[in-house]
């Protein structure tokens, strides 16, 4: 595999005009976009759950604009998993695959078994290493858009890191459950 010829992939992905962006969403089984919107509302209930320990006021906000970063994180994660497979997004069309059909079943089902474990133990070093660097990504701009967080404990803000890298593995281990399913 081509490591950097797969990150330049998913930089030109992620950085698409409006336009392309819209298109490609809708090259997306509704599947697929449901797997990653529960991604992103599991992460942000445990996210919220950290908030309550700590009694913060604000995770409100923090929320409404943490989740669709959230759930970008996951689609991240799973646009990375379809182009190491060889898979482009922009010109493969996943809404009539059978594949994707009940992906969320699927997920959790493996999650409640053993966390998807067999799956994160089948990622590349390499691409664990990419998926850490769109966490980062993700993180910044969280963090840009809501800098107030970093007023809190370390060990707070370092939890509701490790939520959105989770999103985006995750996401990769949907591209993952999908290739057996």
């Amino acid at each position: 595999m081509d490591y950097l010829t797969l990150w330049d992939r998913w930089i030109a992905l992620s950085a698409l005009p409006e336009k392309d962006r819209s298109t490609l969403m809708d090259k997306l089984s509704k599947n697929v976009t449901k797997a990653t919107q529960t991604l992103a509302i599991l992460s942000a209930a445990e996210i919220k759950q950290q908030f309550e320990k700590i009694a913060y006021k604000e995770w409100n906000t923090y929320l409404e604009i943490v989740t669709p970063l959230l759930m970008l994180g996951a689609l991240d994660g799973y646009l990375l998993s379809l182009m190491a497979k060889g898979e482009n997004p922009m010109t493969n069309n996943t809404k009539s695959e059978k594949s994707s059909d009940n992906l969320s079943d699927s997920w959790a089902a493996l999650y409640q078994k053993d966390q998807c474990k067999s799956y994160v133990e089948q990622i590349d070093p390499i691409v664990s290493l990419l998926l850490q660097k769109i966490q980062e990504l993700r993180v910044n701009q969280i963090l840009a858009l809501y800098p107030e967080i970093i007023k809190l404990p370390y060990e707070v803000t370092e939890r509701l890191n490790q939520y959105v890298g989770w999103s985006v593995q995750q996401g990769y281990v949907l591209g993952l459950i999908e290739k057996t399913d």
